[in-house]
């Protein structure tokens, strides 16, 4: 890190954070996000890192969406 320009204070700033991934985590994510959303401040940008990774399929993304747009359809029409 010192090589890339930063101080030994930004070093041990950042050194114990452990960062979460996998297909496990992006899942439960996505789940956590789409659950909420857009009644919390959880923002569905979040999941870019796990698609870009590969731990999260963007189709499978995608088809939850249109899957909770057509349930919050429903639940509209109900009412």
């Amino acid at each position: 890190m010192k090589d890339l320009g930063y101080s030994d204070e930004e070093i041990k700033s950042v050194d114990d954070i452990y960062i979460l991934g996998g297909e496990d985590t992006a899942l439960s994510i996505m789940h956590s996000v789409l659950s909420t959303y857009p009644e919390t401040e959880q923002d569905p940008v979040i999941l870019g890192p796990f698609i870009a990774a590969g731990a999260l399929s963007p189709i499978l993304l995608y088809n939850n969406i249109k899957k909770l747009g057509k349930e919050k359809k429903t639940n509209d029409l109900k009412k």
